[in-house]
């Protein structure tokens, strides 16, 4: 198994926060479990340090999970070959509703793995969506989830966005009774860069993220991918 390389995505980085800061680990319980434990503690120094320990957009990323979950404490199984982190968030304004942007996550996701046929084929294009509000299946398995925790410290709001993404390994080797998950191996029959791929979602994130907190504009980031969103 090729080891996720750092470095190289972080080469392929055009954003100004988000990815700037990067926590790699090559096991993990969680990356969400992670993410809430690094703020708490930057929350606690930041009394005695005001401004210095800010962590917004930082990304904790892991080349496997062994208590990775999605919503409702379900588990997702991470081997290595995939791509499991979390992006936190330390959104000034007011954001009441998180499920805009588990959505705008599952969107940038999607526009990621369609631009311009750099990882998938227009021929298979057709059958990558959208399932409300965290999910993004080929046909009916599921490809990639989302989940959106958050939780304030001293005041602070914390937004952490879970991410997984079936990549480059066999699903019925770690999931042998599953018949609803796919990987991007299974799908195209060949491994792509993880590195590559990641660094195309961080990118379109903070683009898309940074334009959602200023207008409250979703319809524009999903305008380009109707219908495939149901």
């Amino acid at each position: 198994m090729q080891i996720f390389q750092i470095d190289k995505a972080e080469n392929s980085l055009e954003t100004q926060i988000i990815g700037r800061n990067m926590v790699y680990f090559k096991e993990i319980s969680s990356t969400n479990t992670y993410a809430s434990s690094l703020a708490r503690t930057a929350s606690e120094i930041a009394l005695d340090l005001p401004g210095k320990t800010s962590i917004n957009g930082t990304v904790i990323i892991a080349e496997t999970q062994t208590g990775g979950r999605g919503r409702f404490e379900r588990r997702w199984v991470s081997p290595g070959g995939g791509l499991w982190f979390t992006i936190i968030l330390q959104p000034q304004a007011d954001l009441r509703d998180f499920s805009n942007v588990t959505i705008l996550t599952a969107a940038v996701i999607l526009e990621a793995l369609l631009y311009e046929e750099k990882y998938i084929d227009k021929t298979l294009a057709g059958s990558f969506f959208i399932k409300w509000p965290n999910d993004i299946y080929f046909k009916n398995k599921k490809l990639a989830g989302i989940l959106c925790e958050s939780e304030k410290f001293n005041g602070i709001l914390n937004l952490f966005i879970g991410i997984g993404i079936n990549i480059n390994f066999v699903t019925k080797k770690y999931m042998p009774g599953s018949i609803n998950a796919i990987s991007l191996f299974e799908i195209l029959n060949k491994k792509i860069c993880r590195e590559s791929l990641f660094a195309d979602i961080i990118n379109s994130f903070e683009k898309n993220y940074n334009h959602f907190l200023s207008t409250g504009d979703l319809k524009s980031i999903f305008s380009k991918l109707n219908p495939r969103i149901i």
